[in-house]
């Protein structure tokens, strides 16, 4: 898993990894980052001081059923029009896939979700200042 990898390359640019317990690095893992975190510590079982998982999803439920569809738009090369197409039309946040992330996802003010699709601006009149 080319993320789990990444962890590694990280920690060895710090000076962290295998050895002792000043080392080691304490690995904070949610959601879909459990998995990472997990396949981390199965490879890497030397380089963790502790490892802490939250929420994370689980054997069996990799992807969630509601992100199916995402994967296999991405699959596909759709999902760059998909989430374009989403970007760019407030009224279609609340129904798209990105909606499936609240609970009510009718009460997401629209700023909240336009930012969510755009990046950080430093112009006054952006909402994701």
């Amino acid at each position: 898993m080319s993320s789990a990898r990444a962890i590694i390359r990280a920690a060895s640019s710090l000076g962290l990894g295998p050895g002792d317990q000043a080392n080691q690095v304490d690995l904070v893992a949610n959601d879909t980052g459990g998995a990472v975190a997990r396949v981390f510590a199965a490879r890497h079982p030397g380089s963790l001081r502790t490892l802490t998982l939250t929420n994370c999803d689980t054997e069996g439920n990799l992807p969630p059923a509601e992100f199916v569809p995402l994967v296999k738009a991405a699959a596909q090369g759709e999902l760059a029009e998909l989430f374009a197409g989403i970007a760019n039309n407030p009224a279609a946040w609340r129904t798209s896939p990105l909606g499936e992330g609240y609970e009510h996802p009718d009460q997401i003010p629209d700023e909240v979700r336009y930012c969510r699709c755009h990046p950080p601006s430093r112009d006054a009149t952006s909402p994701c200042r």
